[in-house]
């Protein structure tokens, strides 16, 4: 069956894993006041903001990470509704979007079928947290697209239909090899590996190809105390038919994507599905709850030289009194007293502000300048110590702080980078 859908693939990956739902805020008021997510699911399928079919038992089920214990690494469970309240109304905001992608996630399985995929007994999802491109579970579905270990029909597909049609020289680069080049997240990396399936497959329907015998063969994989490679083989009546007749995958695997959301695997047991985090509300767009910086003068100042300095850069009118300066873009100055009269110490706790595809880093800058002008010298925090920093190895130390990677990927930044588990 040839493709029946076009995608720009290109604006896929712009908007990877997000969805912007209207729903989501009328959800969050009904959970008001609610800590517990069980109470919270409820009450939504009480009042209808949850589709009725999902109260049966055991259809439809929510992995959420378990809690870490000493000893113990941090795995998944699965249980009937997702974690926090604040999912539960997200999940609530998305019912119809999630109905939607389920039954694509139906039609892939159904056309992996003559390449061996019993169909899952049930769904399981995954509602992704904020910081989801650390996670190792989004970065082992390449292994699982190649290597068969969880979807063992998908990866025979796209072995076998990346033999069909041999590689023409001269011929442009391929929409995967053009997505290569950009800066690879764990989800960009599990979409453009799903790309090459899908352009594999267009090209193999498109020139007539016949589906080939092989066998085509997994990459090495660990079986005891040597490595092996485990071939891919078909079942006979599907060799030599053409790719043209047979259901296709690749579309409604692409649509998934479209739809904002994400295939992880299935099994014979389940097929898992990756809802996006709940996006930023309207105050955490702009100053988002990051941990925040601290650096502070070692060397004592003028109070009024650091007030003259600061004044326009903080927000209201200023208490020649207070020891508290609120700044306007949400960074705090703090003048700490000195033995002698007339002296203070001054520390900046620095709030990173989130803007779209930018992170700007306050009044940071300001202050190493006030620093370096009034011949304090500047320090920083580490390991709830402080020791002394130039202004250049300060900016280099914070843009590898966790708040900071933190700020990066809140502002979907395009060189946003796995954060620290």
């Amino acid at each position: 069956m040839a493709a029946s859908r076009t995608f720009d693939f290109f604006e896929l990956d712009r908007r990877l894993l997000r969805l912007e739902s209207p729903r989501f805020r009328e959800a969050l008021l009904e959970v008001r006041g609610l800590e517990d997510a069980g109470a919270a699911w409820g009450r939504l399928l009480g009042r209808g903001l949850l589709p009725a079919s999902w109260a049966e038992p055991g259809r439809r089920m929510f992995r959420v990470p378990r809690i870490p214990t000493r000893g113990r690494n941090t795995g998944f469970h699965e249980q009937p509704h997702p974690r926090s309240t604040q999912a539960v109304a997200w999940v609530a905001a998305n019912a119809e979007v999630m109905l939607a992608v389920e039954a694509l996630a139906w039609e892939v399985a159904e056309a992996l079928v003559p390449w061996g995929q019993s169909l899952p007994r049930r769904v399981v999802w995954h509602v992704l947290p904020r910081r989801k491109l650390k996670q190792a579970e989004l970065r082992k579905q390449v292994e699982v697209r190649t290597e068969g270990k969880l979807c063992h029909a998908m990866a025979m597909l796209e072995a076998h239909t990346r033999k069909a049609v041999p590689y023409t020289p001269g011929a442009p680069p391929s929409t995967f090899a053009s997505l290569a080049r950009l800066a690879w997240g764990a989800a960009r990396h599990v979409f453009s590996r799903d790309v090459s399936i899908y352009d594999h497959w267009a090209r193999a329907v498109a020139a007539g190809a016949l589906v080939p015998r092989g066998p085509y063969h997994a990459q090495y994989r660990r079986v005891g105390e040597e490595y092996i490679r485990l071939p891919f083989l078909l079942l006979e009546a599907l060799v030599g038919r053409p790719y043209a007749e047979l259901p296709d995958p690749c579309s409604p695997l692409m649509a998934i994507w479209d739809a904002g959301c994400m295939l992880g695997w299935m099994s014979d047991d389940a097929l898992v599905l990756h809802l996006p985090p709940p996006p930023l509300d309207a105050s955490e767009a702009q100053v988002a709850r990051i941990p925040k910086y601290r650096v502070e003068t070692a060397r004592a100042v003028p109070r009024d030289a650091a007030l003259e300095f600061f004044r326009p850069f903080l927000a209201g009118p200023v208490d020649p009194g207070a020891s508290v300066f609120h700044c306007d873009d949400g960074s705090v100055v703090h003048f700490h007293a000195s033995e002698t009269e007339g002296l203070v110490f001054v520390e900046l706790q620095c709030q990173f502000s989130v803007q779209w595809r930018d992170v700007s880093t306050g009044h940071l800058l300001d202050f190493v300048r006030f620093c370096e002008r009034s011949g304090s010298q500047l320090k920083r925090r580490r390991n709830g110590h402080l020791i002394p920093a130039s202004g250049a190895a300060l900016f280099s130390d914070f843009k590898s702080s966790p708040a900071f990677r933190m700020a990066m990927h809140q502002a979907q930044h395009p060189r946003d980078l796995p954060l620290p588990e």
